[in-house]
């Protein structure tokens, strides 16, 4: 959401460090927080995709469209359970030594988490969309 303010009287002064540091931690708290439900999303639906596996195997249904696209929701799942994890272990390689190069190290850290966590985001939408093909093809088999 974005705000303005229209009539502001103050004179403008430069944002403190400390405001800086607290907006992106927030921001980083925020996409863990998103990071942890796409991580859970994608631990139910992958047992949701293998019992549907076991069900057709079960009734022995021979369609390769149906197990590829069951088959491939299953991977992007894993894939965006992978990404997830792995965008919470992202840290600084160098050493922090001005306060503008810990900001800039934050900032870098939080945009970086940002892009995994759309790339997981897709993958886990991928893995939607390939059970509902996997259930239009068991449904019009």
């Amino acid at each position: 959401m974005t705000i303005r303010v229209l009539s502001h009287k103050t004179q403008p002064k430069m944002v403190e460090p400390a405001l800086i540091v607290d907006t992106v931690e927030r921001n980083r708290d925020r996409n863990r927080t998103v990071g942890n439900m796409v991580l859970t999303m994608a631990g139910i639906l992958i047992s949701m995709t293998i019992v549907l596996i076991v069900f057709s195997a079960d009734k022995k249904i021979n369609d390769i469209r149906l197990a590829t696209a069951f088959f491939i929701s299953v991977f992007a799942y894993v894939l965006t359970g992978m990404i997830g994890i792995a965008s919470c272990f992202l840290r600084t390689k160098r050493t922090i030594t001005t306060e503008a190069q810990f900001i800039s190290d934050l900032l870098s850290l939080f945009l970086t988490e940002l892009r995994l966590l759309r790339l997981s985001c897709t993958f886990l939408a991928l893995g939607m969309l390939g059970n509902l093909v996997g259930l239009f093809f068991f449904i019009f088999r």
